[in-house]
């Protein structure tokens, strides 16, 4: 699992580029993801859970939200 900030590189085959620190842990070059936001930020200041949310412990989605809160 990792926190997507910033979409890239941009092209219309591909949905995220990811730090090489990232990239060195799976196996580096394109490989196929599963999209599945853990909480969304909302225009009115708060989070809501999204759909990757389901797959994770009480404790870790109370931990990921605390830390997707805007500051």
């Amino acid at each position: 699992m990792v926190k997507v900030e910033d979409r890239g590189p941009f092209m219309a085959s591909r949905v995220m580029d990811v730090t090489p620190k990232v990239a060195q842990e799976q196996n580096p070059g394109v490989v196929p993801v599963e999209v599945k936001p853990i909480t969304v930020p909302q225009a009115n200041g708060k989070v809501k859970l999204g759909a990757g949310a389901a797959d994770l412990s009480p404790q870790q989605v109370r931990e990921i939200s605390r830390v997707s809160m805007p500051r």
